[in-house]
């Protein structure tokens, strides 16, 4: 496989798809193999989320953006408290995403609603691994 040509490439950008040699699915196989390594314990991927959204501040903040508007503390709490309290352990993620932008305040903004979606997923997940 040869890498694309730089104008037809398309985002979300597949890094793995540009290696062009004769070792590459085993290439592909070990990257994805140390990945799934690196994860050793039932919360490392949320550690890993907590580290990427720090991160992201950081580098927003480094960049000179403004600061995103804040949510009520409330709000986080309250989806705090429902998602360790949830019953539907196997609710789809479409489902999921539906069921707490029905929690939510009309006005909040897409990229909240988003954020929140995640972080009560997580907590889903966290509370049923216990």
């Amino acid at each position: 496989m040869t890498a694309p040509n730089p104008t037809t490439v398309v985002f979300p950008l597949d890094p793995l798809s540009f290696i062009g040699n004769n070792d590459e699915m085993e290439y592909r196989r070990r990257t994805i193999q140390g990945v799934l390594e690196s994860y050793h314990g039932n919360y490392d991927v949320l550690a890993e989320a907590v580290q990427n959204a720090v991160d992201a501040v950081e580098d927003a903040h480094l960049a000179g953006l403004d600061e995103p508007a804040h949510l009520d503390r409330s709000i986080v709490d309250m989806l705090r408290r429902n998602a360790i309290q949830d019953d539907g352990a196997h609710r789809s993620p479409v489902a999921l995403a539906a069921a707490v932008t029905r929690l939510l305040p009309a006005d909040t903004d897409d990229d909240h609603t988003a954020a929140l979606i995640w972080y009560y997923a997580l907590l889903r997940w966290g509370a049923s691994a216990l």
